[in-house]
């Protein structure tokens, strides 16, 4: 996500510095793993923290190619689990992820639907 930040002339503008380095960080993390189940401890910050700084980016930004790998990003959110919680609960983290990943995506709609869609 770094180059099409700096592709698009998005790095470090009109938002603070912290929020772009969050969701590239994150962006770095998505790359370097292709599991579905991934380690919450992975992210470079709490699942609130990331969600917050995409939707600031997807909403700052007129860049079509952005705010879609943004909203995939999202939605990706929910591959991340906490293994122990998952082992203690006897949960099944294949239905885990699937349940985060519907909430979420219901999430990103109703949030984008209060922007008018974008």
């Amino acid at each position: 996500m770094r180059r099409l930040f700096e592709r698009l002339g998005l790095a470090k503008r009109s938002k603070p510095e912290g929020v772009y380095s969050i969701v590239q960080a994150y962006g770095e993390v998505l790359k370097s793993s292709g599991s579905v189940v991934r380690d919450i401890h992975q992210l470079p910050a709490s699942k609130d923290e990331i969600k917050a700084a995409l939707l600031s980016v997807i909403t700052s930004t007129q860049h079509e190619a952005l705010r879609h790998e943004l909203r995939a990003a999202y939605v990706n959110l929910g591959s991340f689990q906490d293994f122990a919680e998952i082992r203690r609960s006897g949960a099944n983290a294949d239905s885990v992820v699937m349940e985060e990943n519907i909430a979420l995506v219901r999430d990103l709609k109703a949030f984008e639907a209060g922007f008018g869609g974008r």
